[in-house]
């Protein structure tokens, strides 16, 4: 999910694991479903069909949880919610992808008015310098093999 993104909301990440966590459990009510059914059969009926059920419930359980679906990106953002650790991450907290940070860096200068939006050509600006500087007000955190930035 974030890996191809440049900068990413808290709050996308925020409603991602809300949506995992409700298929999750809904898959945990269907288990206990079937359960519960099969608990109410008597021992000399048919009982091949609950058996199944119960059998299908619990394999979908083990597939949304394995770690290269659902269930594993439930965790890492789960993991990534907790690294960062911030009060304000319901509110929203740009993660900025270190791939993108320079020319983030770039456009916030501009977009804040810290830089005319003429300057001219014949004037260069070491802007990995500048990215570099302003790094220090940030904090890291990894994800899946990338490093986002953020401040809160």
């Amino acid at each position: 999910m974030l890996n191809f993104e440049s900068v990413v909301d808290s709050r996308n990440i925020e409603e991602r694991i809300e949506e995992l966590e409700s298929d999750r459990q809904d898959l945990l009510d269907i288990l206990e479903e079937e359960e519960t059914a099969l608990d109410d059969i008597e021992p000399d009926e048919d009982n091949t069909d609950e058996f199944e059920a119960v059998k299908q419930a619990r394999q979908a359980l083990e597939e949304f949880d394995k770690y290269d679906n659902d269930g594993g990106d439930l965790k890492k953002l789960v993991a990534l919610r907790d690294d960062v650790g911030s009060s304000e991450w319901i509110d929203g907290i740009d993660l900025i992808n270190e791939d993108y940070w320079v020319e983030y860096v770039e456009e916030m200068l501009k977009d804040i008015g810290d830089l005319p939006s003429d300057i001219p050509y014949c004037i260069a600006i070491d802007w990995e310098q500048t990215a570099e500087n302003i790094r220090v007000d940030y904090s890291s955190v990894e994800y899946d093999g990338d490093t986002f930035y953020f401040r809160a």
